[in-house]
């Protein structure tokens, strides 16, 4: 590969060699020795590409909707590079898929494995602001009573100004993996001031329907500005989280 030089930039293939744009650089190679779509879906040698390209369509769908559920309970967030760390971590874990053939490992039978579970719990949506570490506080979660507590949370970890809120979610999420249909139940929030340490806050969901192949505990958090009486959240990825506390 060679870069190009002169005023004129040529893009597309020209006498044998290509011509195209390289993180923002004009380069030239030689034509040929790549490969066509037609190759891929036929030659023997693309047997893994065709595979790989299975297994990645399929975590795609999966993460992109694990990803819209969390959003439809902790409301709309932006984080730069989250969508490349849940696609790397949906990947790890379809790769513990251990009886499935290449082409066919899927998360259902992934999360039949303690390693599976290991890596989506304690996820952090905002690796910046980790739950609920950020808070100084410690999480007990009871599966039978759908209840999350809280104890030794101190809003003036985060809270920058008198006027700022810490509002705290808590959610249980059932997700199945195989059809990707979920259902989520969410806790009533609370919004804490500066000055509002607490000893323990206790948070209860509705029970999750039975038939939810895998459930999650997850806690969110903003950071919030009373205006006239109301609290609006601060936008910026310093301003919110969400973490995956446990999976059963």
């Amino acid at each position: 590969m060679a870069k190009q030089s002169g005023i004129i930039r040529i893009e597309g293939s020209l006498e044998g060699l290509n011509f195209y744009m390289r993180k923002g650089k004009p380069v030239v190679r030689k034509a040929g020795g790549g490969f066509t779509r037609k190759s891929i879906k036929s030659k023997a040698s693309m047997v893994r590409v065709r595979e790989n390209n299975s297994e990645f369509g399929r975590v795609s769908q999966t993460k992109k909707t694990f990803l819209q559920a969390l959003k439809q309970m902790f409301g709309e967030f932006r984080e730069p590079e989250l969508h490349g760390r849940m696609m790397k971590l949906f990947l790890n874990i379809k790769d513990e898929d251990r009886v499935s053939a290449r082409g066919d490992r899927n998360l259902v039978e992934a999360f039949k494995n303690e390693g599976a579970k290991k890596l989506i719990q304690n996820f952090q949506v905002n690796p910046k602001l980790a739950l609920p570490d950020s808070l100084g506080a410690q999480a007990r979660l009871d599966w039978a009573q759908q209840q999350l507590k809280l104890s030794h949370v101190n809003p003036g970890n985060l809270l920058r100004e008198k006027e700022q809120r810490l509002e705290l979610s808590f959610g249980s999420l059932g997700f199945d993996f195989d059809s990707l249909k979920f259902h989520a139940e969410m806790a009533e929030p609370v919004l804490l001031g500066p000055d509002d340490i607490s000893e323990e806050l206790v948070f209860t969901t509705a029970p999750l329907p039975d038939q939810a192949s895998r459930k999650f505990a997850a806690l969110g958090l903003r950071v919030m500005e009373m205006v006239n009486g109301k609290a609006y959240p601060l936008k910026g990825v310093a301003n919110f989280g969400v973490g995956i506390l446990e999976m059963e």
